[in-house]
């Protein structure tokens, strides 16, 4: 039976060290023909092909955020599996993202495998049409890495992935009325100003952000167990709590 309207399938919801059954961050988003994977922590590959039945080679793009280890580090086992397949993994990512992709292949020995990625460079600000049905607008995280938030446009949806990153105006004006907005809660409003300074969002945080995108669906991810300290959702917003291995569709 197909499933009608965007299917977004929760990979990997945690960070590197939030409790290890949450995974880590790799969500995939499917509309239509259309398959993009964001982020692609350790075990991707495992949960890709055990919660939904799919292979890297079914992946039309993977949208990298930074180099951080708990969003790259399943890279080099989806390379494996590409060239198994004999395909291209096509990635988007920054400068940083990828120079540390090919620092990571080679650490592990298979420097050689890199003939079986494509990548687009992509930096702040940037908006790229990666095919007929999909557009990305990268805007710059405030993160201790070089970083990037994303606003995906697939089809006639438009999905906002901020990765990790402290509060961030650039990304809320660039989000706004996002139809799904997956976004860090990295702690409770009592962590703020210690978050904030390593570059994540507190619980306390999430209420005016959502008062400034006002999406249909707010997703909280990286540690959504914070996600109890949210007060006052605004009354369009639907709050879905992702776990690993479940799909949300979106009509």
């Amino acid at each position: 039976m197909v499933v009608a309207g965007m299917r977004i399938y929760f990979l990997g919801i945690g960070g590197w060290v939030s409790n290890p059954a949450y995974g880590q961050s790799a969500i995939l988003i499917e509309e239509d023909n259309t398959r993009i994977l964001l982020d692609a922590g350790e075990g991707t590959y495992g949960r890709l092909t055990t919660c939904c039945q799919l292979s890297p080679c079914d992946l039309d793009y993977i949208l990298l955020t930074h180099r951080h280890g708990d969003h790259i580090l399943g890279i080099p086992t989806l390379v494996q599996h590409a060239k198994l397949q004999d395909c291209k993994l096509r990635v988007v990512a920054s400068s940083d993202v990828i120079e540390a992709i090919e620092l990571l292949l080679e650490a592990v020995g298979i420097k050689q495998y890199l003939t079986y990625l494509e990548f687009t460079e992509v930096g702040g600000d940037a908006e790229i049409k990666l095919c007929s049905n999909l557009i990305i607008r990268a805007v710059r995280a405030a993160h201790p890495v070089p970083a990037l938030s994303y606003v995906i446009r697939i089809g006639d949806k438009v999905v906002a992935y901020s990765g990790d990153t402290s509060p961030n105006p650039e990304f809320t004006a660039a989000a706004k009325n996002a139809n799904v907005l997956i976004h860090e809660v990295s702690g409770p409003e009592e962590m703020k100003s210690t978050l904030n300074s390593l570059g994540h969002t507190s619980s306390a945080d999430i209420k005016t952000i959502l008062e400034e995108i006002m999406p249909d669906y707010f997703i909280p991810v990286h540690y959504p167990v914070e996600a109890v300290y949210v007060r006052a959702l605004p009354n369009k917003v639907k709050l879905v709590l992702p776990a690993p291995c479940t799909m949300l569709n979106i009509p």
